[in-house]
């Protein structure tokens, strides 16, 4: 026969409240009997599974989709799992073992989705920069091309000045005109 807990001993176990214990078992119907004082008394098979719940919650998953596989020894000789030693493997082992393998993949697939949301998050930190970057150079060369066109603009009236007809040099050359008139 199978060893019995009482709810007080399996939440201590676990490190939750008797009443939390009480709660997974009416929620996921568990098997328990209860004893004289109406006390709940779980068999080993309900403290396994009671232990997959309480790992499975830990691990951030909510109580609605808490999985866990049931316990069964299987050791009729027509169907029986050996491993590679020849030695039997229960289907209790195995099911921990493939549930620790999910809850692995598990942990990964999040640890991949985590990494992959940093990898763009840098790349967008670094678009980022890049255009601050590409901003500042076009606000330098805006200010060289203004710069430019202001002094394009003064050599512009510098030759204009140059360029303007002085109104005495004209009064000389008619004075000039009219003495060598005269002097023809």
């Amino acid at each position: 026969m199978s060893t019995a807990f009482k709810t007080k001993t399996v939440a201590d176990q676990l490190g939750v409240n008797p009443t939390t214990v009480q709660r997974w078992i009416k929620y996921f119907d568990l098997k328990c009997e209860t004893n004289e004082l109406g006390h709940f008394v779980l068999p080993e098979e309900t403290c396994h599974f009671l232990k997959q719940i309480h790992v499975q919650l830990n691990e951030g998953k909510k109580l609605k989709d808490v999985r866990f596989t049931p316990v069964k020894e299987v050791y009729t000789e027509e169907n029986n799992d050996h491993n590679g030693n020849g030695q039997v493997v229960s289907s209790r082992i195995f099911d921990e073992r493939f549930g620790q393998i999910l809850l692995h993949v598990d942990q990964l697939e999040k640890k991949l989705s985590e990494k992959a949301d940093e990898v763009v998050e840098y790349q967008m930190l670094q678009h980022r920069q890049e255009i601050d970057e590409l901003a500042d150079l076009l606000r330098r060369v805006d200010k060289r091309l203004k710069k430019l066109e202001q002094s394009v603009v003064d050599k512009e009236k510098q030759v204009l000045y140059m360029n303007r007809k002085d109104p005495s040099r004209p009064k000389k050359r008619m004075l000039a005109n009219i003495f060598s008139f005269s002097f023809r």
